[in-house]
């Protein structure tokens, strides 16, 4: 399945308003996803006699997933007006709210870890990321912890919420403090 271009999500002041300007939105266009899905199984009888059979089963499921057309543009939202604010250019004199750009959720779950670790970290030592969803899930393992020796600082962050679910699976939700 495919799918090309993404509807801007009404984000402005008022009802359906947006907070990002056209030439912004220009970049939901080509943005969308794939997802390849595989299933295969199989069955062999084996007749070990006219009143007995053993029967084998296997399958095999993969739904990948990834996003597509996604914009190298970093998405900037303004928190402070700039109208009117000598030495700021035309085009970037925006009330506060605005954005260049929409924000765009990385979902590639066929990254590479070692890919995949370094994006994380990188956002995560320029302090880029609005907020983490940390999943612990309860396994016995022997294993380091998730920042020690990588040298990235995560004092900035606070704990925002917590949720608990009965298979034992705690996910904590951070942000940088406020």
């Amino acid at each position: 399945m495919r799918s090309d271009g993404t509807i801007s999500a009404y984000d402005g002041t008022g009802p359906q308003f947006i907070s990002s300007s056209k030439a912004g939105n220009a970049a939901q266009i080509t943005r969308g996803f794939k997802t390849d899905q595989i299933n295969t199984s199989g069955n062999v009888d084996f007749y070990l006699s006219s009143t007995s059979s053993v029967s084998v089963r296997g399958g095999m499921f993969s739904d990948t997933y990834a996003d597509t057309g996604v914009s190298t543009t970093t998405a900037v939202i303004w928190n402070t007006p700039s109208i009117g604010v000598a030495g700021v250019p035309a085009n970037l004199q925006l009330p506060k709210g605005n954005q260049n750009t929409p924000r765009v959720l990385i979902t590639n779950k066929e990254m590479p870890d070692a890919v995949a670790y370094t994006i994380t970290k990188t956002l995560l030592e320029n302090k880029l990321v609005d907020e983490y969803h940390f999943w612990f899930f309860p396994v016995v393992a022997e294993g380091d912890t998730m920042f020690r020796g990588t040298g990235i600082d995560i004092t900035h962050l606070e704990l925002l919420g917590t949720t608990t679910f009965k298979s034992g699976i705690v996910v904590h939700k951070l942000g940088p403090k406020a």
